[in-house]
């Protein structure tokens, strides 16, 4: 694990590219997705506050931290598998997309969301529900994403597949990696028609899933997911 405790060494990882600023006390980058969860559940147990650091491309200031540490997935950048039958790469959040794409391109495929900032982290897409130009055909990043590995701020894991885990009315119930159950009310609004990406994803009787994708980390770190991909 890499940790930079002066300011001179992370100025760069308290602003994004709408050039809002912030300030932070520490910079972590894990190396591996142990030392991630570690520091989470180090964290919680310390009650520190804790912002994730994705590409840094966003213009909304989400990803900049007004205290405590920076916790930047830079060096979890692993394609852990393309799966050309099934039509999916399972990777880690700190993959580049432009380098995702060349790497699908070379086999024939490409990865339909396609935001506009092409040297954006993949976390950060998820948890933004991003979308481009070719959005407007295939739609936004929520959905390609058919699984998710997320890292609680306990540091408990979930591991979420479309299609499992669907609340009843607006109440929902599952279970963490090491089995603890989890009982929650979603939020009751309604979700605009038109696209939008302000507030929790919320309906009745909705995905578990779809919770978390443009949640903009505030729910958990996605350290793993596994999306669709098109020829």
């Amino acid at each position: 694990m890499i940790i930079k405790t002066s300011k001179d060494e992370f100025s760069n990882y308290v602003s994004d590219a709408a050039n809002f600023r912030g300030d932070c006390d520490l910079l972590v980058i894990p190396e591996n997705k142990s030392e991630l969860i570690d520091f989470i559940k180090k964290s919680n147990n310390e009650k520190n506050h804790v912002t994730i650091r994705g590409g840094g491309t966003g213009l909304t200031g989400a990803g900049v931290p007004s205290r405590g540490t920076v916790v930047s997935t830079e060096k979890l950048i692993k394609i852990i598998d393309i799966d050309e039958n099934e039509k999916t790469v399972t990777l880690e959040p700190g993959v580049v997309l432009n380098d995702l794409q060349d790497v699908l391109k070379k086999r024939g495929f490409f990865y339909p969301p396609d935001p506009t900032e092409t040297s954006c982290f993949i976390g950060g897409t998820i948890v933004n529900n991003s979308s481009g130009a070719k959005s407007f055909k295939y739609g936004p990043t929520r959905n390609f994403v058919e699984e998710l590995e997320v890292i609680l701020p306990t540091g408990e894991v979930l591991n979420l597949k479309r299609g499992s885990v669907f609340a009843e009315n607006y109440q929902v119930r599952f279970f963490t990696y090491n089995g603890r159950e989890i009982r929650l009310d979603l939020p009751k609004y309604n979700m605009p028609n038109t696209k939008n990406a302000a507030g929790y994803y919320t309906k009745p009787d909705m995905d578990l899933i779809d919770l978390f994708i443009g949640s903009e980390g505030t729910l958990g770190i996605v350290s793993q997911a596994k999306l669709k991909i098109n020829r």
